[in-house]
C-alpha cells in the first residue's frame, strides 16, 4: 500500500521539524 509509505514520510517530516 502506498498509504503506508505516505504516512512514514509524513511522520518523518514531522520529526524533522
Amino acid at each position: 500500500m502506498k498509504y503506508k509509505i505516505l504516512i512514514l514520510i509524513w511522520v518523518d517530516a514531522n520529526y524533522f521539524q
